[in-house]
């Protein structure tokens, strides 16, 4: 049943149009009636009224091959999920149609529309503490490409978690203080920080934070930057030497903590 549902979506798109996001509405099961609206952007943060009960987007797609060199091909990929949780997807690279990934999708359009329809996302693919050091890193590495290298208090207070963190008097906030701020947390207690506007992490404001489940949040933020160990070489670099022992202190020992309690 749910392949008639992509197939009636395919139709609806056309060959060729633009990037689409389709709803199906009325009894289960019957395709026929679509709403077809562009800009599947807008999904973001929507809540399906009851009655949808089938939601799918057709998008332009880009692939790279894994199992040999070669350029990228452009291409179209179609998905549509149920309330039911069952899902199908179609993939065109160049005009040649490919059979659907197996196993269930995962990504930011599967996230997305699973969180339309009120279904939860799979679990965080990352530990916490990696996720806030990278946030750390790329903030760092901005500020001094405005402000040359960082000390350590400046530094510091750019941290993702740093009002976290209670110091006495003037003093600056400590490597200790904020390894302590979040050690062991989870990915419900990062997305309430963030709801509740204690914690940045990444593009994802307070409603939309609301809006996503933990594991959506967690992929939201890790596809907007690079692996650890990359961040790290340019966030200690965009410091002073003298913070760069706390700097890889702060980011390695909350990524260790993170595993160790995810």
């Amino acid at each position: 049943m749910i392949d008639d549902v992509l197939d009636a979506l395919l139709d609806a798109a056309g060959d060729d149009g633009p990037p689409v996001w389709g709803s199906f509405h009325g009894p289960e099961g019957e395709p026929s009636d679509l709403s077809l609206h562009l800009e599947p952007s807008d999904l973001i943060g929507l809540v399906a009224p009851p009655d949808v009960w089938a939601v799918g987007t057709v998008t332009g797609a880009t692939a790279r091959p894994t199992d040999r060199p070669g350029p990228p091909r452009r291409g179209r990929v179609a998905y549509v999920l149920d309330r039911a949780g069952r899902s199908a997807s179609r993939l065109w690279l160049e005009g040649d149609e490919v059979a659907g990934a197996p196993g269930p999708a995962i990504g930011r359009v599967p996230d997305t529309i699973r969180r339309v329809l009120g279904l939860p996302t799979d679990p965080a693919t990352a530990p916490v503490g990696a996720i806030l050091g990278v946030e750390w890193l790329v903030e760092l590495a901005t500020a001094a490409a405005e402000l040359g290298p960082l000390e350590w208090p400046l530094a510091a207070a750019l941290h993702p978690a740093a009002g976290l963190v209670t110091t006495a008097g003037r003093r600056p906030i400590s490597a200790r203080g904020l390894m302590a701020a979040t050690a062991g947390w989870s990915w419900t207690e990062a997305r309430a920080a963030v709801v509740a506007g204690r914690v940045r992490l990444g593009c994802a404001a307070a409603d939309l934070a609301a809006w996503m489940d933990d594991g959506m949040l967690c992929r939201w933020v890790l596809y907007e930057h690079p692996d650890v160990r990359a961040a790290l070489a340019a966030g200690t670099a965009a410091v002073e030497p003298a913070a760069r022992a706390r700097v890889t202190q702060v980011v390695m020992g909350a990524c260790d903590t993170s595993r160790r309690r995810r």
